[in-house]
């Protein structure tokens, strides 16, 4: 079985030694991916290409140093300057590494990892901190969404492939179907919720529903109470002996650019109820294709219609 493994082990490991050392990433990552450890603690990765990578933008966060190699070969190494970061820093090693496991040529090894670091770059250079409590609620419900509705029916593999907001996709889950499902995570008595764009409600031909999670302020602990971090732990337990589904659910997070923080054990929710909504002709909404041609973009809130049920609710 692959599975994704945390570099942060492996840096702890390596400081044990006392001196520079490097260790492999997985002996069966198809590329050359080390841990790397400058005493008396300066963390690193280094990744062995076959060609030159693209220029990398110099940060604050981090040092990214690209030299040749005798035989050819390009070395890219990543330090960390600032050991505050360390948490966002392991966060994008490990993203790096899951993003290259599989289907990545070793001619375009370097192209993926400088466009990774690139993605990662907002949250190198700021101030080092936790998710805020928005992001934290919207992957809340997301979670509870995939873990309570689709896993159960839909499996590992493809419940974790249906999580494509992430990636970027208008809606946060595409089922196999074409089914398309956009969560919101609400408080328990709200009758109002936010739409960002355009695109959010619209199914482009495919049956779409939207899914209000509500929610009530917990204390961590408490009966009921869920957190992100937990409810992140509790879900690799369920896709423990499904390699690839693991693979997918690390890189999701990658993507969402999760990473260990104490603060983001101190949001705890407790899920009230979980109300489906068809979002049909008669839904209300604003999309592309109906709004007047000179408006170009738009966010909006939208008052739900009468309470569909509670409670937990099959998959759509």
């Amino acid at each position: 079985m692959v599975r994704t493994m945390s570099i942060e082990p492996l840096w702890n490991q390596l400081a044990t030694g006392g001196v520079a050392a490097q260790t492999r990433i997985d002996a069966r990552h198809p590329h050359d991916i080390y841990a790397d450890i400058v005493p008396p603690g300066a963390i690193g990765l280094l990744v062995l290409l076959q060609d030159k990578p693209p220029p990398v933008e110099t940060m604050r966060a981090i040092a990214v140093e690209v030299r040749t190699r005798v035989d050819g070969r390009w070395t890219l190494r990543l330090t960390l300057n600032e050991p505050r970061l360390r948490p966002v820093f392991a966060a994008l090693c490990d993203d790096i590494v899951a993003c290259t496991r599989e289907g990545i040529a070793p001619g375009h090894l370097g192209g993926v990892v400088v466009q990774r670091i690139q993605h990662w770059r907002a949250l190198l250079d700021r101030e080092a901190g936790g998710l805020g409590e928005s992001v934290l609620q919207g992957l809340i419900g997301e979670l509870l969404v995939l873990r309570d509705l689709l896993l159960p029916t839909l499996g590992p593999l493809q419940s974790v492939a249906s999580w494509r907001g992430p990636a970027g996709a208008p809606q946060d889950f595409i089922l196999p179907d074409g089914a398309r499902v956009e969560v919101k995570t609400i408080r328990a008595h709200a009758n109002e919720v936010s739409i960002a764009n355009l695109a959010q409600l619209d199914g482009l031909g495919d049956p779409l529903t939207l899914i209000a999670v509500r929610v009530e302020n917990s204390q961590p602990g408490a009966a009921g109470a869920v957190t992100a971090p937990g409810l992140i732990a509790g879900t690799r337990l369920l896709l423990a002996g499904h390699p690839q589904a693991e693979r997918l659910f690390d890189i999701a997070l990658g993507q969402l650019r999760w990473h260990e923080h104490p603060s983001h054990h101190e949001l705890a929710l407790r899920p009230m109820a979980v109300d489906p909504y068809p979002v049909g002709p008669a839904f209300p909404k604003l999309i592309r294709s109906t709004v007047p041609s000179g408006i170009v973009e738009a966010s909006y809130r939208v008052l739900l219609p009468g309470r569909k049920g509670s409670g937990l609710v099959d998959a759509p």
